[in-house]
């Protein structure tokens, strides 16, 4: 594996990782929002 490689999959990994904790936010002001009405 080439240092380019494991970049490129780093870079992957973290962008998932992001999105997924960007859902999980999103989630949660839903349900923020439920709770408040």
């Amino acid at each position: 594996m080439s240092i380019k490689t494991i970049g490129i999959l780093g870079g992957m990994v973290t962008t998932h990782f992001q999105e997924i904790l960007r859902n999980i936010m999103n989630d949660n002001k839903i349900i923020n929002i439920y709770i408040i009405k």
